[in-house]
C-alpha cells in the first residue's frame, strides 16, 4: 500500500520543513510519495529520492493511496491522517507538534526500528552543525568553545571535523549526510540527521523537541542550569538567555568520547 504525503509550505502559517520531516522519519521504510508545491519538490527529490507529485495535480492521484495531510488549512477527502484535526494557525509550536506526532505514531502502528550503532573509524567525520537563524541566536553555541572541541577531536582522535556552512537546503543535506556524528544545536539538522541515522549530540539550552528523549541516536546535552526562562518554560524567546553559555565544553568532549570509543 502506498502512502500519499501533502504538504504546502505556501499556506499561510505551515508547519516547517523539520516538522514535516519528523513525520517522515516514521514512514521512511514505507513506500510513500510527496505531493507538494513547486518550490519544495526539488528539495524532496534530493532528499530522500522519493516520487513527487505536484499538488496542483492531486486529479491524477491513485485513489487507493492512503492519504496523509500535513498541511494545515488545506480540506481533503479519505484522508487515514490529517493535521487539520489536532492543529490550527494559531497553536503551531514544538508542544503541540509533539502530541500530534504520537497519535501519527498509533494511527500507523509505528514500531521503533532496532538501534545499529555507528562505529567510528579514522575515516569518519563530525559534523559541528551550528548555525542559527538570526531570530534565535539564544540557540547558538560559543563558537569558542566549538573551535576547542574540534582542537580535541583533531588531537586526541585524529578524526575529520566539517564545519556547517552557509548554503541551500540541498547542500545542507548532503553536508549531513557525509557526516557521521553530529554536535549540533537544536533545530533542523537534528531532523535531518535522525532521519538518515547519524550519530547526534544535541546541544539544547533555550530549546527542545521532546520525541529526542527517546531517540537511541540522539545524546543531549544541557547546561547545569538554565536561565530564569527556560528553567520553567522551554522553546520561547528570551533575549537575555545565557542557557548555551552554561553548557561545558569537557561535558561534550566526554559524550563524543563515548560514542566513539565504546
Amino acid at each position: 500500500m502506498k502512502y500519499l504525503v501533502f504538504y504546502n509550505s505556501q499556506n499561510t502559517n505551515s508547519i516547517s520543513i523539520g516538522d514535516v520531516i519528523r513525520f517522515l522519519e516514521l514512514i521512511k521504510l514505507r513506500n510513500f510519495s510527496m505531493v507538494t508545491n513547486k518550490s519544495n519538490q526539488n528539495f524532496f527529490r534530493n532528499f530522500n529520492n522519493k516520487n513527487i507529485i505536484n499538488i496542483k495535480d492531486v486529479k491524477k492521484i491513485d485513489k487507493r493511496s492512503k492519504i496523509i495531510n500535513l498541511t494545515v488549512g488545506l480540506k481533503l477527502k479519505k484522508t487515514i491522517f490529517d493535521i487539520n484535526d489536532f492543529l490550527t494557525k494559531d497553536n503551531i509550536n514544538k508542544v503541540s507538534t509533539f502530541k500530534i506526532i504520537q497519535k501519527f505514531k498509533k494511527k500507523i502502528n509505528y514500531k521503533e526500528p532496532p538501534y545499529k550503532k555507528i562505529y567510528i573509524n579514522q575515516k569518519s567525520i563530525i559534523g559541528i552543525n551550528w548555525i542559527v537563524p538570526s531570530k534565535w541566536k539564544i540557540k547558538s553555541y560559543p563558537k569558542n568553545n566549538l573551535k576547542l572541541i574540534e582542537k580535541d577531536i583533531r588531537t586526541n582522535h585524529s578524526l575529520k571535523v566539517s564545519w556547517q556552512k552557509k548554503c541551500n537546503l540541498e547542500k545542507y543535506v548532503r553536508w549531513i549526510k557525509s557526516c557521521d556524528i553530529l554536535i549540533s544545536v537544536v533545530g533542523l539538522g537534528v531532523h535531518i540527521g535522525s532521519y538518515f541515522n547519524k550519530e547526534i549530540i544535541m546541544l539544547s539550552g533555550p530549546t527542545d523537541f521532546f520525541e529526542s528523549n527517546k531517540n537511541p541516536k540522539i545524546v543531549k546535552i544541557k547546561p547545569d542550569k538554565r536561565c530564569k526562562i527556560h528553567e520553567k518554560k522551554l522553546n520561547v524567546f528570551y533575549k537575555n538567555c545565557n542557557c548555551m553559555k552554561k553548557i561545558k565544553v569537557r561535558k561534550i568532549l566526554n559524550n563524543i568520547e563515548n560514542r566513539i570509543l565504546n
